[in-house]
This record gives C-alpha cells, sequence and structure tokens, in this order.
C-alpha cells in the first residue's frame, strides 16, 4: 500500500506538472478523493489495544447454521456461502420451516443468528427493497440482487474485526470506512482544512 500510494502521489506530480507547463494550475480545478476507507490491519490494531481480530468465514458460517438448526429442530445448510459483507441463504433448506413460505422471516431470523454469532447488524433483502435502513444510511446498505435459491443480504462484524483470514478489508459502516478525504485545489477555494461533513444540498 506504501509502494502504490508513493507511486499515485508520483503520476499525480507529472500530471500536474504538465497542466501547468500547457495552461498554467492557475486555470485548473482540482478535486481529489477516494470511493472508500479501509480498517487498520487487526495485528496493528491490537498494539493500540482495539478491539482487532481476524475472522475466519467458514467457521462463523457453521457456527450460524448450528444455531438456526437449533431454531428449527432441523440441521442444515441455511447459510451457504459468506463473503464479506454477504450472506447467502438456501430458500430450500427452510422448507419445512415456519420460515419456509415467507423469505423475510428466513432473512430476519438468520440475521438474529448472525447477531448471536457475533456480527453488529443486519441488513436483509426484503429491508432493503423497501428503503428500511434507518439514517444515516451505511455505506454497505446498497440495493442488491437474488439468485435462485439463494437471498443476497448484508452483514457487518464489530468495529476493527474483518471478514477475511489474513490480511484487512472494507465496506463496513463504521468511519475508517466511511470517511475518506475530499481535497479541492485551484484559485476558487479557500484554503484551509475542514473537518465538518459535507452538505449533499449545497452546490459547490
Amino acid at each position: 500500500m506504501r509502494s502504490m500510494a508513493l507511486e499515485l502521489d508520483k503520476s499525480l506530480a507529472e500530471f500536474f506538472d504538465f497542466l501547468g507547463h500547457q495552461i498554467g494550475l492557475a486555470n485548473v480545478w482540482m478535486a481529489l478523493s477516494a470511493d472508500h476507507g479501509v480498517a487498520p490491519l487487526p495485528d496493528f490494531a491490537k498494539t493500540l489495544r482495539l478491539p482487532a481480530a481476524n475472522l475466519d468465514a467458514k467457521a462463523l458460517r457453521e457456527q450460524i447454521n448450528s444455531l438456526l438448526s437449533k431454531k428449527y429442530a432441523k440441521k442444515a445448510d441455511y447459510v451457504i456461502d459468506l463473503d464479506y459483507p454477504l450472506a447467502w441463504l438456501d430458500k430450500d433448506a427452510f422448507t419445512g420451516t415456519a420460515a419456509g413460505k415467507d423469505e423475510s422471516i428466513a432473512e430476519a431470523d438468520t440475521g438474529e443468528a448472525m447477531k448471536q454469532a457475533g456480527l453488529t447488524g443486519y441488513f436483509t433483502k426484503s429491508q432493503l427493497a423497501r428503503g428500511d435502513v434507518p439514517p444515516p444510511k451505511p455505506a454497505a446498505a446498497t440495493p442488491t440482487a437474488t439468485r435462485p435459491k439463494r437471498i443476497l443480504r448484508h452483514r457487518h462484524p464489530p468495529p476493527f474485526q474483518v471478514g477475511i483470514t489474513h490480511g484487512t478489508d472494507h465496506a463496513t459502516p463504521f468511519s475508517y470506512d466511511t470517511h475518506v478525504p475530499l481535497a479541492f485545489y485551484g484559485l476558487a477555494f479557500q484554503p484551509g482544512t475542514y473537518r465538518t461533513t459535507p452538505n449533499p444540498s449545497i452546490s459547490p
């Protein structure tokens, strides 16, 4: 990541130098930002006494399926895949249970099992389809689609815990993922550092 940042800095410097020679930087406005942040590496975060961890998606899926098997008194793989921050449910597995005829119940029951397994929250396909997401809407709460026999849903672990066994990741609604720098350059902008939340209703 450090090498990538340095290479990007070098590329931008060359581009700005080109603009300066071609049309003059006094005639240029620039805006730089990012599409998302990233969680700190759990091994590093632990040195700061943060409750960080790498999660094992397979073990988590088995735990959630065990909880649902107890709830429905029927052993099955209700969650067939976890790909942080998404989970896919097998609709056939719910056949014969209280949630077998109502996807929204199956989604909610699975979400509660996820919370019992340690995840901090969830958004179901049904919730997202209704726009039923409490403000401020997390960056991860985007419209979703379905596949045959599967229900696509969102989840996120507690802060500083990432859904992979090695390295780090993003896509949670926490500040380290949702807060990104937004830098402007040009004569039209007042120099300074602003730490307020931008108001999207105000045009620049």
